[in-house]
């Protein structure tokens, strides 16, 4: 039933999941630039933090590196954190990729790797 509910952009109804389904959320903390997942999924949230010396900024793209389809820029101000929540969650079609750029002592985030059929 899990893979019926969020198959694709046409349907995502998580008052359908049950406990195993939500267990399948997965969350990554990086500090440099990381390939998240090489499959399409699902983006729930994204966090960054500055290291405290200055503004930190990345960037998170749909695909499997720098590609010419940038998603989302993260930026916060120094000694801080921003926080950014998606529902309906963001749908990334070839992949998860974070560029991470400068002062940045974190970037975070939660997703859920679409199921191999």
């Amino acid at each position: 039933m899990f893979e019926q509910a969020i198959k694709g952009r046409d349907r995502f109804d998580p008052a359908s999941w049950s406990l195993r389904d939500w267990k399948q959320i997965q969350w990554q903390v990086v500090t440099v630039d990381t390939l998240i997942c090489t499959r399409s999924g699902f983006v729930f949230a994204l966090w960054i933090a500055s290291e405290g010396t200055a503004e930190a900024d990345a960037i998170v793209y749909d695909g499997q590196s720098i590609a010419p389809t940038r998603l989302i820029n993260l930026y916060t101000v120094d000694e801080a954190m921003a926080i950014l929540n998606f529902f309906p969650p963001l749908y990334f079609q070839q992949g998860i990729y974070i560029d991470v750029g400068t002062n940045v002592a974190q970037v975070g985030i939660q997703y859920l790797p679409e199921p191999v059929m």
